[in-house]
C-alpha cells in the first residue's frame, strides 16, 4: 500500500493523468438508443484503439483467456449541438467494438483505405436488434459509410513556375508578315524595316466548374442541423456520396 505523498512534486507525480483529465473538457458519447439511429460526423482526431472500462469503476475489461478487450475511439463533428449539454460543440465520441467496429472495416475496406484520417466523414447507423446470444445479451446489427478526406484540399498550393515564352521568329528581310494591329506608315525619308509578326496568343483553356452537392442535398443536411463548418466539408463531396450518407437508414 502507498503511503500518502509528502510533497506537491509527489502528488502531481501520482496524479498527473487525473490532473490532465479534469483540465480537459470531456466530449459526450454518441448514444444508440433505438433502431435507425444515424451518426454522421467529420473526424477531428486520429482514431485510437483503447481497452474497454466497466462503466460505473472504469476498471479495464478483459476476456476469460486474459487478453484485454479493446474497443476503438472515435472523435466526430456531427454538428448538432444538444442544448441540454452546457458550451455543447457538437462533437461526440463513438466506441466502436465487435459488430460496429466490424462495420467500419468493410466500410473502410470498401474504399481502400486502412486508416481515418482527419477531415474524412464517416457514417455510423444502428439499423437494428440482433440475435440474443447465450448469457441472454441481444447485439445491434451496424451499417457504415467512410469517405477519405479530399487530398487535393490537404496539399498545400504548389508556387506557380515561370514559364519563358520562346524568341519571336524574325522573318527574312522583305517578307510580308501579319500583324494582329494596325502597322503605322513609315515618316518620310526612312526606309521601313522587316516587319515581326506577333505570336498567336494561346486560349487558356476553360476551368472546370466544381461539381458539389446539389442544392437540395445540402439544404437537408442544413435542416438536420450541422452547423457552417461541417456543411463546407460535405459540400465538397461528389453529389453520389452525399445521398449516400443523408439516405435514410432501413430498419
Amino acid at each position: 500500500m502507498l503511503s500518502p505523498p509528502t510533497t506537491a512534486r509527489e502528488f502531481l507525480a501520482r496524479h498527473l493523468n487525473k490532473i490532465r483529465a479534469l483540465n480537459r473538457p470531456k466530449i459526450p458519447s454518441a448514444e444508440f438508443k433505438v433502431p435507425g439511429t444515424k451518426v454522421i460526423g467529420v473526424l477531428v482526431e486520429k482514431p485510437r484503439v483503447i481497452q474497454q472500462t466497466e462503466y460505473i469503476t472504469r476498471r479495464p475489461l478483459f476476456f476469460s483467456d486474459g487478453t484485454p478487450r479493446m474497443q476503438l475511439r472515435v472523435v466526430l463533428d456531427t454538428g448538432q449541438c444538444d442544448p441540454n449539454i452546457p458550451n455543447d460543440n457538437g462533437w461526440r465520441v463513438l466506441y466502436l467494438k465487435a459488430a460496429s467496429a466490424d462495420a467500419v472495416a468493410l466500410a473502410m475496406e470498401a474504399v481502400g483505405v486502412e486508416e481515418m484520417d482527419i477531415g474524412g466523414v464517416l457514417s455510423v447507423t444502428f439499423t437494428q436488434w440482433g440475435q440474443a446470444n447465450g448469457n441472454g445479451h441481444i447485439g445491434r446489427e451496424w451499417e457504415s459509410e467512410y469517405l477519405p478526406p479530399d487530398p487535393i484540399l490537404q496539399q498545400q498550393p504548389q508556387q506557380a513556375t515561370a514559364i519563358s515564352a520562346p524568341a519571336p521568329h524574325m522573318p527574312a528581310a522583305g517578307s510580308i508578315a501579319s500583324m494582329t494591329s494596325p502597322v503605322q506608315a513609315p515618316a518620310q525619308g526612312q526606309t521601313p524595316g522587316p516587319v515581326l509578326a506577333q505570336a498567336p496568343a494561346q486560349a487558356t483553356p476553360p476551368v472546370p466548374a466544381p461539381t458539389g452537392a446539389p442544392a437540395e442535398v445540402t439544404d437537408q443536411l442544413a435542416a438536420a442541423g450541422l452547423d457552417a463548418a461541417t456543411l463546407a466539408r460535405l459540400a465538397q463531396l461528389s453529389p453520389a456520396a452525399l445521398a449516400r450518407l443523408n439516405a435514410p437508414s432501413d430498419g
